[in-house]
């Protein structure tokens, strides 16, 4: 899946009142959300490869730290393809994007 697909199916999946998404997991999946609207806009501020900084480090962490979250995207068939946006992209920053000048 592509950015795209991942975020309508996290939508589809965080409004969803029959989900099987508890607390701990459903801040943790906010929280990448919102990493993937950073990541889709090139919304980064160094262009450090990596850096912890960058949204797909935020996504890292959660996937790594949160076990009822990795569970829940485990189940839902999203873990590995965001843990493949997470792994290899070009740290475009907001200023190669002339977001900010």
């Amino acid at each position: 899946m592509n950015i795209d697909e991942i975020s309508i199916k996290m939508g589809l999946l965080y409004g969803n009142e029959e989900s099987e998404m508890r607390v701990k997991a459903r801040r943790g999946f906010t929280k990448i959300m919102a990493e993937l609207l950073q990541i889709k806009n090139n919304i980064r501020w160094c262009a450090n490869h990596y850096c912890t900084c960058h949204p797909e480090s935020s996504i890292k962490y959660q996937l790594e730290n949160n076990e009822e979250l990795k569970l829940f995207l485990i189940e839902e068939n999203i873990y590995k393809d965001l843990l493949n946006i997470c792994m290899d992209y070009k740290p475009v920053t907001v200023f190669d994007m002339k977001y900010v000048w």
